[in-house]
């Protein structure tokens, strides 16, 4: 039996850690499916879908947005060595 929140705010905060454990549930079966498979696309996110009760956008949406945080996240320390770079190479000169 699962304890009852006494606060609303205690509340949405376990709904937000829950929706963070299925994203990366979602987004780890994704990656597994697509290195490991020979599962379409569409397949995927049948698969997805059925499973966690979401729609085919939302399931989308969780796993670009996935991408986009690992990317995002590479461009920025990219970003920041070629600023530490050309701060460098003023300071030399």
């Amino acid at each position: 039996m699962e304890k009852e929140v006494g606060n609303y705010k205690d509340g949405k905060k376990h709904d937000k850690l829950d929706q963070k454990i299925r994203n990366v549930k979602i987004r780890t079966i994704w990656d597994v499916m697509k290195r490991w498979t020979e599962i379409s696309y569409t397949a995927r996110i049948q698969h997805l879908m059925d499973e966690f009760h979401l729609s085919y956008k939302r399931i989308e949406a969780i796993i670009k947005e996935e991408e986009w945080k690992v990317w995002g996240g590479l461009a920025f320390l990219l970003w920041k060595r070629w600023v530490i770079r050309q701060a460098l190479l003023r300071y030399q000169t």
